[in-house]
């Protein structure tokens, strides 16, 4: 996902612009491929009660990880 960002000039937008950032996303895509759905839903639900992004205030990789991990998790609980 990096080598995409930086080929399409998007790395600094969706890794962070400082170095804080950048450990925050890349922190936030290393519990997303160790954690369950579960574990995901239960840490950032309350963490995202006052803010719209997980990090910083525009959509980074660590928003587009997480939906993708959550997506299916939202789905099958859909009373549809």
């Amino acid at each position: 996902m990096r080598e995409i960002a930086r080929g399409v000039f998007l790395e600094d937008i969706m890794f962070g612009k400082d170095e804080l950032q950048k450990s925050e996303i890349l922190s936030v895509i290393e519990l997303a491929y160790k954690a369950t759905a579960e574990e995901l839903v239960s840490h950032f639900n309350g963490y995202l009660e006052l803010r719209m992004f997980v990090v910083g205030y525009n959509v980074t990789a660590a928003d587009v990880v997480l939906y993708s991990f959550l997506a299916d998790h939202f789905v099958s609980l859909s009373d549809f």
